[in-house]
């Protein structure tokens, strides 16, 4: 990871080293944000060239920021959160200040994604409660991550609202970013905005590819965009989009088929909770729709993350059987619980 390559004792710094620090982090976002995990593992050597330079501090919680960005890009939730909250307690005691709201933001992103619903909710207030939290030169990045937070809570309007106010400010790679969540649960009004954004970059191209071929329902465009997010080491996307083309291809086809291979082998890990329904697929079910037992086992299950063969084993039912049950919990809610 990340950190191994930038870990050390830390000195006394000047001005060079301080100068330092805030271009490698620049680096690091555009690098990762603009082209992707695999193309920041091949641009390591200004990294490496820091490391063998004792003038330069770089503070354990920028490090584990940077290692929460990381793992999150490349869909490890339970690393994204563990390094996300060590950032957090190291930042709010030794500094740097001006970087506290970046790291709850980061914290209330991936707990929320990871379905820590408490814990994204009270990230989320403290967040706020910081006096001009987003006035910063890492701004657009908090508001993007709170926007995110407010997708996996189901406050939509709230988050397309941050959305909106990014694309008015011409930070459109900053709206991509915060509309992810939204696209990623094919959320029709954020793929509409990102669908037309003129971007650049590998990733923010991506994306937006990827919420038209959400609005086009499109099972071969959604498998493009998978693999072309598995070429960037952009695992959680991968997934995400694999998955939206397995519950639009007809079962038994050429797309259904090539879909369960990719999300068999796409190492992905955790839940993903926040793109299945926070808290279980409870809220997805309208008022006055009754799913019988068998029906709200396999909502349960989807909403925990598992793909149809591992429902199936759970519930020890054939795959065919599964897909009858969410077949049939689609035409009761008028919803697909994966987005």
């Amino acid at each position: 990871m990340f950190s191994s390559l930038l870990a050390r004792q830390s000195r006394t710094v000047d001005h060079h080293a301080w100068a330092s620090e805030e271009y490698l982090a620049a680096l690091l976002y555009v690098v990762l944000h603009g082209f992707g995990v695999n193309a920041l593992f091949a641009e390591l050597a200004p990294f490496v060239a820091v490391e063998q330079d004792d003038s330069v501090r770089l503070d354990h919680g920028m490090r584990r920021v940077a290692d929460a960005e990381i793992a999150l890009a490349a869909g490890d939730l339970p690393s994204a959160v563990s390094a996300a909250s060590d950032a957090l307690d190291t930042i709010a005691v030794d500094g740097p200040e001006d970087f506290l709201p970046r790291a709850i933001s980061l914290y209330a992103l991936v707990a929320a994604l990871s379905g820590q619903t408490a814990t994204a909710q009270e990230q989320l207030r403290r967040l706020r409660a910081v006096h001009g939290y987003a006035n910063s030169p890492v701004g657009p990045e908090i508001r993007g991550a709170e926007a995110g937070v407010l997708f996996c809570l189901g406050r939509s309007e709230e988050a397309l609202g941050i959305v909106r106010s990014l694309v008015d400010d011409g930070l459109l790679g900053s709206a991509v970013r915060a509309a992810l969540a939204g696209v990623l649960m094919a959320d029709p009004e954020s793929c509409r905005i990102v669908a037309e954004l003129e971007v650049s970059g590998d990733v923010p191209v991506l994306v937006r590819d990827l919420a038209a071929a959400n609005l086009a329902d499109n099972p071969r465009r959604l498998i493009d965009a998978a693999q072309r997010a598995r070429g960037h080491g952009l695992l959680m996307v991968a997934a995400a989009a694999a998955d939206r083309a397995r519950t639009l291809a007809t079962p038994g086809s050429q797309h259904h088929t090539l879909t369960e291979r990719m999300l068999a082998t796409t190492e992905i890990s955790g839940s993903l909770a926040g793109l299945t329904g926070l808290g279980g697929p409870a809220r997805w079910v309208p008022p006055g729709v009754t799913l019988t037992r068998r029906e709200s086992q396999v909502a349960e299950l989807v909403g925990q993350g598992l793909t149809n063969a591992e429902i199936a084993d759970e519930l020890h039912l054939s795959k065919r059987t599964v897909e009858g049950h969410l077949n049939r919990i689609y035409t009761k809610t008028g919803t697909r619980l994966r987005g």
